[in-house]
């Protein structure tokens, strides 16, 4: 309906990168899904940012542009997406982009140190909107701080709640959160 009558709202790229997104983890087929979500990017060009234009940013730049780009471009593209989440009001969503764009730092080569540092400083920030992003932003600190070769005490945030990665990997999995439980194990 949108394309056929040039109805374009923040709404339906969601749609759109949703659609991006599934032929490109579902269906493999990467060419299709980037060009759902240029579809998207290109609905909202003209909007003003909502929540919407940080879920399509989010959407496009941590499931679809990163085979296409360099991941460097990808985790900084994550971070603005962070930083417009935060102004308009979709922390959820901020706090995720935030996390990936620290995640796709780390796998692109950044200095283990800034990561780490940026983890730390941010891990009270994602406990507040999102334990979730939280939970997985702890796991990423093990990993940087294991290869550092550091010691830290990443499950402090938690107060006690959770003490180890066994507890993270038990509360996933009482959760149902097959994400954390993946990158626990990971």
């Amino acid at each position: 309906y949108s394309l056929r009558n040039t109805v374009f709202t923040p709404e339906s790229a969601v749609a759109f990168a949703a659609l991006g997104y599934f032929k490109v983890i579902l269906a493999q087929n990467y060419l299709r899904g980037k060009f759902w979500a240029n579809v998207a990017l290109e609905m909202l060009k003209n909007s003003r940012p909502i929540s919407a234009t940080v879920q399509v940013n989010f959407t496009v730049n941590a499931y679809i542009m990163t085979w296409f780009v360099p991941m460097r471009e990808s985790s900084r593209k994550l971070f603005e997406t962070y930083r417009l989440g935060m102004k308009v009001g979709d922390f959820t969503m901020s706090m995720y982009a935030l996390g990936l764009s620290l995640r796709y730092a780390l796998l692109e080569g950044e200095n283990l140190s800034l990561i780490s540092r940026s983890l730390k400083e941010n891990l009270k920030k994602m406990m507040k909107y999102s334990t979730v992003c939280a939970k997985l932003a702890v796991l990423d600190l093990i990993i940087v701080d294991e290869l550092r070769g550091a010691e830290s005490e990443p499950f402090a945030i938690f107060q006690g709640q959770l003490t180890n990665d066994s507890d993270l990997i038990n509360d996933a999995i009482a959760s149902s959160n097959a994400n954390n439980v993946e990158c626990a194990h990971f």
